[in-house]
């Protein structure tokens, strides 16, 4: 399932790679099951409940791809009357462990449902 990610991730890092194992810098959220998380993005992690509605929600996309998630994240946006910025760096820092990242679009797309699903659980669970 890994190498499955391969064809959606490099194209978002191939300006920022020079060598094939900077794929591990750059992007080793995509392959790792447990998150490490930067003192910068743990500090967006203050929540509790918003990551609970992303992940409720993120649970209802199918197919879980590009347009999809756009139109489900909007949505929340909607309704929860947050900023998208706002939105997207909470997302960000929870599934990445970083503040900067490729689009959050196409991250999610990239990690695939089941491994969003599971980053997102990570981070739901630091916060008490």
């Amino acid at each position: 399932d890994k190498i499955n990610r391969l064809p959606k991730i490099i194209p978002l890092f191939k300006k920022r790679i020079k060598l094939i194992s900077d794929i591990v810098d750059s992007a080793g959220y995509f392959f790792k099951e447990k998150i490490e998380y930067t003192p910068e993005a743990r500090a967006k992690l203050n929540n509790k409940e918003l990551l609970k509605n992303i992940k409720n929600k993120a649970m209802d996309i199918n197919p879980f791809n590009l347009q999809n998630i756009e139109v489900s994240l909007r949505q929340i946006v909607d309704e929860l009357s947050i900023s998208p910025r706002d939105l997207m760096q909470t997302i960000r820092a929870a599934v990445t462990g970083r503040t900067v990242t490729a689009g959050i679009f196409e991250t999610m797309s990239g990690m695939g449902k089941e491994l969003f699903l599971s980053h997102l659980e990570q981070a739901i669970n630091l916060i008490v």
